[in-house]
């Protein structure tokens, strides 16, 4: 999808974007472009994860916490249970969880998702024992959940530019949230140590983008997802442009709200 496609750090944002406006815009050979990118780049993202769990079993809270995660809706599909915060399936083991979709009648083969049909056909090969199938799944399991998450953190930044919309950096509140910001990507980047020194409190928003456009970093080589949204617009900010402040702080409190996941299941192999 193209909320998919736009919320992935791989891809280049600039070319995202245009391709999702012509996406709305009803052009069909942009959709077919944003698909096949989005896939290539999921599929990337499934061997980084299979990387990840390589060598580990469903003794592995990280593993075992990602195989539910994989077969959670084709468990809910199936009947199984009502749905992630089900009681039942929520103090499964892994393997219990797989072993109940294998049994439970549930076709592949007559599933639309493709996510879905991997999950029923995995979980099948994790309940005999295969550690191959574990690592797959496990992967599928990571990637979806990433996938929610992007989803939901680009539903709130939607939220906080309503939130924003109209205001510029001449009001304080804007100036002040777009400064912090910044003031904090600049010591995640190591290139200050403390945010709240009062020789860097005393910047202005666009002396502390500049300081932060000056060390030329790439975004593409970024994780962490508040650094890398202050070196997306630090430019523009340098030159105090207001949409890049909106941009910036809606970014911000979206990432604050969406923290990194963590699934608080119990640890069961």
């Amino acid at each position: 999808s193209a909320s998919s496609a736009t919320g992935r750090a791989g891809m280049g944002e600039q070319r995202a974007v245009a391709l999702a406006r012509r996406v709305a815009a009803g052009d069909k050979a942009a959709a077919r472009e944003l698909v096949a990118r989005d896939e290539v780049e999921r599929q990337e993202e499934v061997e980084a994860a299979q990387a990840r769990y390589a060598g580990k079993s469903l003794a592995d809270r990280d593993v075992s916490k990602a195989v539910k995660e994989a077969i959670v809706e084709a468990m809910q599909a199936a009947g199984l249970i009502s749905g992630r915060d089900d009681p039942k399936f929520v103090s499964m083991s892994a393997k219990a969880a797989a072993a109940a979709l294998s049994e439970s009648g549930l076709e592949a083969s007559k599933l639309r998702d493709p996510e879905m049909r991997k999950a029923v056909e995995l979980a099948k090969r994790v309940a005999s024992g295969s550690k191959d199938a574990v690592r797959q799944l496990a992967a599928e399991g990571h990637v979806q959940q990433q996938e929610r998450s992007r989803a939901r953190e680009q539903a709130e930044v939607q939220q906080q530019q309503q939130r924003l919309a109209g205001k510029t950096l001449s009001e304080p509140a804007l100036n002040a949230e777009a400064k912090q910001a910044v003031l904090e990507a600049l010591r995640k980047a190591g290139l200050i140590e403390d945010a709240s020194a009062a020789s860097l409190q005393a910047l202005s928003v666009e002396e502390a983008a500049a300081k932060l456009r000056r060390a030329r970093l790439d975004p593409k080589q970024i994780k962490d997802r508040e650094l890398r949204a202050a070196v997306e617009v630090a430019s523009k900010l340098a030159k105090g442009d207001s949409g890049a402040a909106r941009e910036l702080v809606a970014q911000r409190a979206a990432v604050k709200k969406e923290p990194v996941w963590e699934v608080s299941w119990p640890t069961h192999s």
